[in-house]
């Protein structure tokens, strides 16, 4: 089984050094490295030149791509991957540090199980030294034995139209899942909406150990907040502008493309994402007054909507109290 790691940087000179040599240092090595630069104006580039001259091991191919033209962050992982060749394909940022084992224990999932068409793992939160927070991902996104439960039992659809579970750092899947997921959606951050296709198409699951160090820098495309409980609290009663507006958006956009796969896509997961369709309508179109917003929001309750789309009493409390 050729394994490919899809590389992005941008502006990573600061941690770059340290993520390039724990991909040299993998106890299974890896068979193809695609980096993608994405116009960095630091020193990313001259690490890259400098990382890839020293490496004595040859067995790995590196491939250098420095794009013309800034394309952001989803697209150019879209490019990368799409350059890779290998049968299973891993993400990768620029400023984290993958254990030893990383590459070992994802492959050999996917060497027994022929059916898995993408796998996820934990990461163990670090600061901008690579000094432990001593949190987890999984603690920090408040990850449920619930959710862990609808992922391991072949449900990971049903858990990921709630919320996004996936950090594609710690993400790898079989480059067939390019053909359902390509192009990319503009609406999507790349490794939430591959791990929605996948769920839609074929074999989720997750594996719990910890096998990468998460960096938490400030600098971050996009990071992982811990939040107190009255962080929480108070979040329920902020505005949230758009939010239901942009979510069904996204809704909208996933559906045509489970249509447009027709019969790779059973018919009963186009169905619970057209409820949600109905639930996020709902939700988006609540009326300023809140007294006025009790008798569509009990009809969802009743429904059981917020239940299998949201987040239960959290969403239900948000929608009667929030300012909209």
């Amino acid at each position: 089984m050729k394994v490919s790691v899809a590389l992005a940087t941008y502006n990573g000179s600061a941690f770059l050094a340290a993520q390039l040599a724990s991909l040299r240092e993998q106890s299974r090595p890896i068979d193809e490295i695609v980096i993608c630069d994405d116009g960095s104006s630091d020193g990313t580039l001259a690490i890259i030149d400098q990382w890839t001259s020293d490496w004595v091991e040859r067995r790995t191919e590196i491939r250098v791509v420095r794009n013309e033209q800034n394309l952001g962050v989803v697209r150019n992982f879209q490019k990368a991957t799409r350059l890779c060749t290998g049968d299973v394909i891993f993400l990768c940022d620029q400023d984290d540090r993958w254990h030893l084992d990383k590459v070992a224990r994802l492959v050999s999932e996917f060497e027994q199980r022929k059916d898995l068409l993408f796998l996820y793992t934990n990461a163990n939160l670090v600061n901008a030294r690579g000094d432990s927070l001593d949190r987890s991902q999984f603690d920090a996104l408040g990850v449920t034995a619930h959710e862990l439960a609808l992922v391991k039992t072949h449900r990971a659809f049903d858990a990921l139209l709630v919320r996004n579970l996936v950090t594609g750092a710690t993400a790898a899947f079989r480059r067939d899942l390019l053909q359902w997921a390509c192009p990319f959606s503009e609406v999507w951050i790349h490794d939430e909406w591959l791990a929605i296709v996948a769920a839609a198409t074929g074999e989720v699951d997750v594996i719990e150990p910890v096998l990468i160090d998460y960096r938490q820098h400030g600098g971050n495309q996009i990071g992982m907040e811990t939040k107190s409980r009255f962080s929480r609290l108070a979040e329920l009663l902020t505005p949230r502008g758009q939010f239901h507006t942009h979510e069904l958006e996204r809704a909208r956009e996933l559906l045509a493309r489970l249509d447009h796969l027709g019969d790779r896509v059973a018919i009963d997961k186009v169905a619970r994402l057209r409820q949600r369709i109905a639930h996020l309508q709902v939700r988006a179109t609540l009326p300023p007054n809140r007294f006025a917003r009790i008798l569509p929001v009990t009809r969802e309750t009743m429904s059981g909507r917020y239940v299998r789309f949201g987040r239960g009493v959290r969403s239900i409390v948000r929608d009667l109290f929030e300012t909209i």
